[in-house]
């Protein structure tokens, strides 16, 4: 059964604040990916040494980059 985009968009948003929950639509499918993505990077948190592991993170998928909209 394939779901239209716009519920399954609509599902991922409900779970915004829930990155565990992110984490796994993310890898549901890779249709889920680039929404779970946008919440998951919106706002990232560089605090208590987090920068390095976010660097890391960026040189394996660069394009995370435009996601973030917050730091």
């Amino acid at each position: 059964m394939i779901l239209p985009p716009d519920i399954v968009d609509n599902t991922i948003a409900f779970l915004y604040d829930d990155p565990s929950s992110l984490k796994a639509c993310s890898l549901t499918c890779r249709a889920w990916l680039p929404t779970t993505r946008i919440h998951l990077f919106s706002f990232v948190d560089l605090s208590d040494n987090k920068f390095s592991r976010f660097q890391r993170i960026l040189q394996q998928s660069p394009r995370l980059g435009r996601f973030v909209k917050a730091l």
